[in-house]
This record gives C-alpha cells, sequence and structure tokens, in this order.
C-alpha cells in the first residue's frame, strides 16, 4: 500500500523469537511499506533489521549473527512506529535493550550491595531477575563462588561480572567468551576423587571414578553447555545410546520437556513422515533446536560440536495437550510404585560421584558399545 515508505538499500525484514500474532503482524506491515519480509530460519545475507522480543546467547541464533554482521536490532514497536509516520523513523528509540527478556541469577555474588547494584543495572537494560532454577545465566566472581558448580551442574551459563559490564557498556549482549568467561585461578589446586592432589604443573582434570575406584574413561566438554531433552526419542534401546553418547561429550540429558534451559530436543526423523509431532517444549529457533539424532551422532564422530543447520528437523508442533510421548511417561508414572525421574541427569565430565551413594556414581562406560542407560 505504501511500499515507497523502506528504502530499497535498507534489505529485508527478518523476526526472531516472537509471538505467532506479533510475527505475522510484523510480516504484514513489512510488506505493506514495501520491504522483502524474509521467512528463513537463518539470518540470510539479504537481511538488514531485524526485530526481536529478546536477546539470546543461543551461538547459532539470529541474535548473535546480527550482532557479527552490525545488522540493527529492533523491537515491532519500530515497524509500528513506521506504519504510523507512512515514513522511516530514528531506530535509537526501538532499539531492543541490552538484556532484554534475558533471566539472571545473581545470587552468585557475596557482596549483598555490589549485587543489587548490578540487578538494578541489568533490570533496567530489559534483564529479568530471576532464581537459580529459572534462570538462563547465573553471574558469579570466580569458580570459587557457591553457585558456579551448582550452575554447571544443572546446565545454567555462568559469568563474571565482567560479562554483565561489558554489556551495558556495548548495549547488547554478548557472548560469554575468552575473556569474558568465568576465571579459574591457577593457584587452585583439586583433589582428585581418591587420590592425591596434583603435583604443580600437572593436569587439574578431575578423573570420574566408579564404585570400586577405578577410573572411567576420559569424557569430553564438547558439549558441556548443552541440556538435551531424549523425551521425543523411542524408548529403549536408542534412547540409552543417545544419553550415552550425549553424557560422553559433556551433556546434560532430560526426559522433562519443561526444563527451561533445554538447548536441544532430539527426534528420529522419518522423511516419509508427513505429519506434525505435538510437543511440550515451547518452540523458540533462538534457545532450542529441534533436530534429528544424527546430529549427536556427527558430534561424538568428529569429537566437537558440529553446525545444526545441517541436520534433518521434525516437523512439530507445540500442543501439550496432545503431546503423546509426555504423555506415557505419566502414564508410566500412575502406574508404578515410584514416580520416575524427569529433572535434569548431569553429564559424566560434571557429575561428582559420591562414594557414599551407589546412586550417584555412573557405571563405567565399556570400550565397545554405550551402556543401557536407564531413562533419566
Amino acid at each position: 500500500l505504501f511500499d515507497f515508505i523502506f528504502r530499497p538499500s535498507a534489505g529485508a525484514v527478518c523476526c526472531s523469537g516472537l509471538q505467532q500474532m506479533v510475527r505475522q503482524r510484523c510480516a504484514t506491515l513489512t510488506r505493506w511499506m514495501g520491504a522483502r519480509f524474509a521467512e528463513s530460519e537463518t539470518l540470510g545475507p539479504e537481511v538488514g533489521l531485524l526485530v526481536t522480543g529478546r536477546v539470546s546467547l543461543h551461538p547459532d541464533s539470529k541474535y548473535q549473527a546480527a550482532l557479527q554482521r552490525r545488522i540493527p536490532i529492533v523491537r515491532p514497536s519500530c515497524l509500528e512506529a513506521m506504519w504510523e509516520a507512512k515514513s522511516e523513523v530514528n531506530l535509537e528509540p526501538h532499539t531492543l535493550p541490552a538484556l532484554c527478556g534475558l533471566g539472571i541469577c545473581f545470587g552468585g555474588l557475596l557482596q549483598a550491595g555490589e549485587m543489587e547494584a548490578l540487578q538494578a543495572q541489568a533490570v533496567a537494560a530489559g534483564a529479568m531477575s530471576e532464581p537459580l532454577d529459572r534462570a538462563e545465566v547465573v553471574i558469579v566472581k570466580d569458580v570459587f563462588a557457591p553457585r558456579y558448580l551448582e550452575a554447571q551442574r544443572i546446565g545454567i551459563l555462568a559469568a563474571p561480572p565482567l560479562w554483565l559490564e561489558r554489556c551495558l557498556e556495548l548495549r547488547c549482549c554478548v557472548p560469554i567468551a575468552g575473556e569474558l568467561e568465568v576465571q579459574n585461578p591457577q593457584s587452585l589446586q583439586l583433589k582428585l576423587f581418591g587420590g592425591p592432589s596434583p603435583a604443580p604443573g600437572a593436569s587439574h582434570a578431575l578423573a570420574l571414578v566408579d564404585a570400586s575406584g577405578k577410573a572411567e574413561p576420559e569424557s569430553s566438554m564438547v558439549l558441556s553447555d548443552c541440556v538435551i531433552c531424549l523425551l521425543y526419542l523411542p524408548p529403549g534401546e536408542l534412547r540409552d545410546v543417545a544419553k550415552a553418547m550425549a553424557w560422553t561429550l559433556g551433556a546434560h540429558t532430560t526426559l522433562s520437556p519443561f526444563d527451561r534451559a533445554i538447548t536441544h530436543a532430539l527426534f528420529k526423523v522419518n522423511p516419509l513422515d508427513k505429519g506434525a509431532t505435538q510437543v511440550s517444549i515451547l518452540i523458540d529457533e533462538d534457545r532450542v533446536s529441534f533436530l534429528d539424532m544424527s546430529w549427536l551422532e556427527a558430534c561424538s564422530q568428529e569429537g566437537k560440536r558440529v553446525k545444526e543447520a545441517g541436520f534433518p528437523q521434525p516437523r512439530i508442533n507445540y500442543n501439550p495437550v496432545c503431546d503423546a510421548a509426555y504423555a506415557a511417561v505419566t502414564r508410566g508414572s500412575s502406574s508404578s510404585s515410584s514416580r520416575p525421574t524427569l529433572a535434569r541427569t548431569p553429564s559424566r565430565a560434571a557429575a561428582a560421584p559420591s562414594a557414599s551413594s551407589d546412586a550417584l556414581v555412573p557405571a563405567p562406560l565399556p570400550a565397545a558399545a554405550p551402556p543401557a542407560l536407564a531413562a533419566p
């Protein structure tokens, strides 16, 4: 209708992390104003403006891609303002706040005054102050902080105050990498489980042991920041194999679709199946990747985290009421004398075994094939 509002050189408009109705409204306004609306799941080279409602720390998110390419990131109000003015507007008032929508736990800071000051600045920049079990990032000073190991155990990102200050300074949510990671003082001496402290200059890696004190095969940590939902894999051998692979790569696993820390949900994709799988995991392309199990197998074969984009993706629909996989688990719960554990299961590399509790000591992995591990 007003195809003169957007300049052709401005590029296409792309949306991310918006509710369906808001996304549809943005698409309509974009086309009315003469711009192209990009429907792709990745940030294509033609995109010149990203419209989103929250930041994302997912390395493959559109938000992080836009930061790398210095593409303006705005809220949906920008398109509404352009439509109302029937002309281009100043993007500054509509720029997405640095921490908009990000759940942050500040309990890892020891000094109350310091915590309150940082919390106030973060909330003013759009962050949500959350308890540890609902947060996406916990702010800690170093690896000695009480909340650091707890965050590592349940798969929550940890960052130092320097990261938060850098985000506020640059007015965007930068990745937690390099100097912005939680520091591990070089003087730290770790005591090996069942053995002596490492000698000066020796490796500080913790060795996992079984109940007899025998060391397990060394685990990788390439997926240590991943929480993988195995609920939608067929129960039995396939799910057990996936869990074993995830553990050896340092990932956490869960059968609960309501875990907010989930980063990946695995499926066995059948290309001939045209129907959509009903899921209870909220569909957010910037936070959760829905993938075929072949992605995990590729990570295991290559010994690194491979890009998710090249693997089959299932057809899914967010509909918890019709989620057959979760219903099957809950039916099993009601017919069993003991309720199944749906909570997140730490990886072998991240879990700390205890000699006083056999339930907390993971069984050693055989060299030939992964064990038939019980569902978490």
